[in-house]
C-alpha cells in the first residue's frame, strides 16, 4: 500500500493548471480546476444519483472514506463541506493527478493508493484509528468478483449509525438476481456483475446496511438494454446473522446456520469489526419519499430520479 499525503500548496496559475491537466491526458471527471479549465473526463454515469444522495449527508465534522475516488470528485465535495478528514483510495495510481487537484483547489485530503478492499482496514487504522462516518462506494460493486463479500468488507468498516452510499449500475426487477456480464457484452472488461434493485434489497440488510434513502435515473446501453444508475443510502445497523434473536429466515431446526454464517462473515472481516466502535454521531436528512426498493415503488415515485446530467463540479460548487 502506497499512502500520499496533502503536499504543500502553492498558488497556481490558470495558464499552468490548463497545461498540467493537458498533460495528465486522459481523466475520468469532469471538474472545473481553474476559471474554465476543465478536465473534461468523459465518464457521467458515477456521479448524479450519488451527488444527489450527498447533499442530504450533514458532513461537517465527520470522517469520509472515498473508495474508487479516481480523481477525487467527491473527495472535493466532502473537503468543502467541512468533512474533520478524508482519506480518498483507488487501485489506480492517479497521484499526479491529485496532486494537481489539491493543489489547484487548495483541498486537503489523503489519498491511498490500495489494489483492492484487503488493506483499507489498516489504511483506516493508520489514519483515524476510528471508523468513518461516511463512506462513498460510487461506480465500485460491479467491478467486484464477489460483490456479497465486499459488502460484507464493507460494513466491517463502519460504526453502527454510519452511513454508506453504494451506487452501482443495475435493472429494475423485483427479481433478487446477480447477473453475469457474460463476455463482456454489455460493460467491457472488469465489469463483472449486474445486480437487479430486489438483490440490493435484499442482500443489503442481509449484509447489515439498512437502506435509507436511493436516486437514480435510467439508460440504454449499446445493446439497447434497459439499466438504471442506482445510489443507495445505507445506515449500518447489527448484521441479522451475527445478531440475536436471530432473523426470521432461520427456523428453530436451521439453527446451525448461525455458527456457519459466522465462518462465512468472518472469511472478509473479524466478527469483532462488525462491533468494534461506538455508534457514529453522523445525520442525514430524512426523506418521507422513500419507503423502500420495490420497482412499483420506484418507478411511481418521481422524487427519487437524479439528474444524469449533474455529472460536472464547478470551481465553487460545494454539492
Amino acid at each position: 500500500m502506497l499512502f500520499f499525503r496533502k503536499p504543500k500548496v502553492e498558488a497556481m496559475s490558470k495558464s499552468d493548471i490548463a497545461a498540467e491537466i493537458a498533460a495528465q491526458h486522459f481523466w475520468y471527471h469532469d471538474i472545473e480546476l481553474a476559471d474554465g479549465a476543465w478536465t473534461q473526463g468523459p465518464f457521467k454515469h458515477s456521479v448524479p444519483a450519488t451527488r444527489a444522495l450527498l447533499e442530504r449527508v450533514e458532513i461537517k465534522g465527520q470522517r469520509v472514506l472515498d473508495i474508487g475516488a479516481m480523481e477525487g470528485f467527491f473527495s472535493i465535495i466532502a473537503c468543502r463541506r467541512e468533512a474533520k478528514s478524508v482519506l480518498a483510495t483507488d487501485r489506480l495510481n492517479l497521484t499526479p493527478k491529485i496532486d494537481l487537484i489539491r493543489r489547484s483547489l487548495n483541498v486537503h485530503f489523503d489519498y491511498a493508493l490500495m489494489p483492492g478492499l484487503s488493506g483499507i482496514s489498516d489504511a483506516i487504522k493508520g489514519q483515524w484509528n476510528e471508523k468513518p462516518d461516511l463512506i462513498i462506494y460510487s461506480g465500485v460493486l460491479y467491478h467486484t468478483l464477489n460483490p456479497t463479500g465486499a459488502l460484507v468488507k464493507l460494513r466491517s468498516f463502519m460504526p453502527e449509525n454510519g452511513l454508506i452510499i453504494i451506487e452501482t449500475i443495475a435493472t429494475i426487477s423485483d427479481k433478487p438476481e446477480l447477473a453475469l456480464n457474460a463476455d463482456f457484452k454489455t460493460y467491457g472488461p472488469g465489469n463483472y456483475y449486474f445486480p437487479t434493485t430486489g438483490w440490493l434489497g435484499w442482500i443489503l440488510p442481509f449484509a447489515g446496511l439498512s437502506p435509507i434513502d436511493c436516486r437514480y435515473f435510467t439508460f440504454n446501453d449499446n445493446n439497447g438494454n434497459k439499466f438504471c444508475r442506482i445510489a443507495i443510502c445505507c445506515m449500518a445497523i447489527s448484521v441479522p446473522v451475527l445478531s440475536s434473536p436471530p432473523p426470521d429466515y432461520v427456523p428453530p431446526h436451521k439453527r446451525w446456520y448461525l455458527n456457519d454464517a459466522k465462518i462465512d462473515f468472518g472469511e472478509y472481516a473479524s466478527i469483532s469489526e462488525f462491533s468494534s466502535q461506538s455508534r457514529s454521531s453522523i445525520n442525514y436528512k430524512s426523506t418521507p419519499t422513500f419507503s423502500g426498493l420495490s420497482s412499483s415503488e420506484l418507478m411511481a415515485n418521481n422524487n427519487l430520479l437524479a439528474d444524469p446530467e449533474n455529472s460536472r463540479l464547478a470551481l465553487f460548487d460545494i454539492n
